[in-house]
């Protein structure tokens, strides 16, 4: 049996280049080192479910402090940006920063699951949140304009920001009910962030129409304002722990098609070793 008739794979085992007493080893891909930003990086991504109880909590002890101590304002009457202009302004200002930091906390989560469960949802879902998030620091940033209204430049940044959040935000909720309705144990979950979403839309809406004057635009606003909080402790927190868990399974699902693929190529290996021809 000469050389020529030899298989390629049986020639390179008679040459000793390959053992087949030592099993074989699949590949190794080292995993670059996690540096101070990566590790910086998960610990915030880790605190987006407090965030979700912290941020609506200190909303409410801020706005309650700040309508206690400025009594002149009715508050049935009087928005979140009235309280803003007062001596205690800050309080509000202090709220509505811990509002959006938990808010942008929930988005960074979300785009950290899209990319785990490759998901386009999610990853629009969490650009929206964190939309959101950008709109409630300019909101903090520049104050409403009692005066002039939108035809000055803060007062226009000011009710533009505060439009666009009061939207955004169902919307958001409204697009991530669709992905939680997939699964059916999360049916209810996806049942409440619709509902909060569809209400939220149409009061934002109504609220926001330049034809109607809403009585009591203070308490609307308020109302509006503590169904969404409720939302972000109760579904927000629940959601990004639903998604954690979904995104786990997915990695498990890929470490196991990695497995089969290497007994695969073993096999495979071990087959043109064994397969030569004699001429």
């Amino acid at each position: 049996m000469s050389s020529s008739s030899i298989s390629p794979g049986f020639n390179l085992f008679l040459r000793g280049r390959i053992n087949l007493n030592q099993p074989a080893q699949p590949a190794i891909h080292q995993k670059p080192a996690k540096n101070i930003w990566h590790r910086a990086h998960r610990f915030v991504i880790g605190l987006g479910s407090t965030a979700c109880i912290a941020g609506p909590v200190a909303v409410f002890f801020c706005d309650l402090l700040s309508i206690i101590l400025t009594r002149k304002l009715n508050p049935l009457n009087s928005t979140v940006s009235d309280y803003a202009l007062g001596p205690f302004g800050w309080l509000e200002k202090i709220g509505i920063l811990m509002i959006s930091v938990s808010i942008l906390l929930v988005g960074l989560n979300l785009s950290a699951s899209s990319k785990k469960m490759e998901s386009r949802t999610l990853a629009i879902t969490g650009i929206l949140f964190v939309v959101v998030a950008i709109g409630f620091l300019i909101i903090s940033i520049f104050n409403t304009d009692v005066t002039r209204g939108i035809l000055s430049l803060q007062g226009f940044v000011h009710i533009f920001a505060a439009i666009a959040v009061a939207l955004v935000f169902p919307v958001t909720l409204l697009l991530l009910s669709f992905k939680l309705a997939v699964h059916l144990k999360f049916k209810v979950l996806a049942g409440y962030t619709a509902f909060t979403g569809l209400i939220g839309l149409i009061a934002a809406i109504w609220i926001s129409f330049p034809a109607n004057q809403v009585a009591w635009i203070g308490l609307s606003e308020k109302l509006l304002g503590a169904s969404n909080l409720i939302w972000v402790i109760i579904a927000g927190s629940k959601t990004l722990k639903v998604l954690k868990e979904r995104g786990s399974e997915t990695a498990g699902h890929s470490g196991i098609s990695e497995l089969a693929d290497y007994f695969h190529n073993r096999s495979r290996i071990m087959r043109r070793l064994l397969d030569f021809r004699v001429h």
